[in-house]
């Protein structure tokens, strides 16, 4: 059964000018059911207004299944949005998976997106990089791992670009892009940061942002108790900030 859309998160201080109006994609490794809601709401202490989105898991619904979900809520969101707001989607971990194929998909269907914001997105099938070999994301017990070979199915459809979007060879004309990453414990860096060198090869703007603490335990990793011994929403604040500033200039 699919769940139902949350109401829209309407921020207390908005940013000046025309407002954002962004589709939110929380963690799941493609299989755990998580709380969309940590990254919902640093999106909206932004400043911006906020859907939460809504995606089926693997394996029982592998890929497009997500994409196809997300992408319909982003039609439905583009449809009924206010006059003059501006578009985006973002993503965190599997989140900003989608959200860069959402990117990806606008393009090629004629969507306009002002924006994707993708936090520490899985963007390698392989685990190949450093940061996440380090990590050990490639074990056989890895979410992420398992989470990827249960989303992806069929070998073919790893070829895909909006399954792998750093595989893809056609980024150029894509939504600016603003990819934040946590310190130097998270384990996805290497992906933000080899997919934001893809962009700018490809002529997309793009702004690659390291945030300090570990905040990526939102996303399922472990967290560091030395430098986030609090479990709240405060752990997100320079993730606010960092959109915040990319949101108001774009």
């Amino acid at each position: 059964m699919e769940k139902p859309l949350l109401p829209l998160l309407k921020p207390e201080l908005p940013l000046p000018g025309k407002p954002w109006l962004l589709l939110s994609l929380g963690p799941s490794s493609f299989i755990q059911d998580r709380d969309p809601l940590p990254l919902a709401q640093a999106l909206q202490a932004a400043g911006a207004q906020v859907q939460v989105g809504r995606y089926p898991l693997a394996p029982a619904h592998p890929f497009p299944a997500a994409l196809d979900a997300a992408w319909a809520q982003l039609q439905q969101l583009a449809a009924a949005r206010p006059r003059g707001a501006r578009l985006g989607v973002a993503g965190v971990e599997s989140g900003g998976t989608l959200a860069a194929a959402l990117a990806l998909r606008a393009r090629d269907e004629g969507l306009q997106l002002g924006v994707q914001i993708l936090i520490s997105p899985t963007l390698d099938p392989m685990l190949a990089s450093a940061s996440a070999r380090d990590a050990h994301l490639g074990d056989c017990q890895c979410p992420l791992a398992q989470g990827w070979r249960d989303y992806l199915g069929a070998s073919c459809d790893a070829a895909h670009p909006y399954a792998t979007p750093l595989a893809t060879s056609r980024l150029a004309g894509l939504a600016p892009a603003l990819l934040i990453t946590g310190n130097q414990h998270d384990p996805l860096r290497d992906d933000a940061r080899r997919y934001a060198e893809r962009l700018q090869g490809a002529g997309v703007t793009q702004h690659l942002i390291p945030v300090g603490g570990s905040w990526t335990a939102r996303a399922g990793f472990p967290p560091d108790r030395e430098e986030d011994p609090d479990d709240g929403l405060p752990t997100w604040t320079p993730v606010s900030q960092a959109v915040r500033s990319f949101l108001s200039s774009a």
